[in-house]
């Protein structure tokens, strides 16, 4: 089951530009490797490239220290980008 920082995309792949969806995490890292479903080819999403604002969420009582997620302005299709083959 999602959790609230978890959203269903679309993904183009830059090799085939073939459409498919991925269920991401948003409070994850923000550079995301995957293969695309169609031709297998090693892909990266960068969530870095799209504007961002932040949301404090609410913590547990005791727990003094606030936490705040980044909130991604993202477009419908996520463009993605080869994996390098040097990392």
């Amino acid at each position: 089951m999602p959790t609230e920082t978890e959203i269903r995309k679309k993904i183009r792949c830059c090799k085939c530009g073939n459409i498919f969806t991925l269920l991401i995490d948003t409070a994850g890292e923000p550079v995301i490797s995957v293969r695309c479903l169609y031709c297998a080819t090693p892909l990266v999403i960068d969530l870095r490239k799209y504007p961002t604002s932040e949301t404090e969420v609410m913590r547990v009582a005791g727990d003094e220290s606030p936490k705040t997620l980044p909130v991604y302005v993202l477009p419908e299709i996520l463009d993605t980008e080869e994996k390098s083959t040097d990392s």
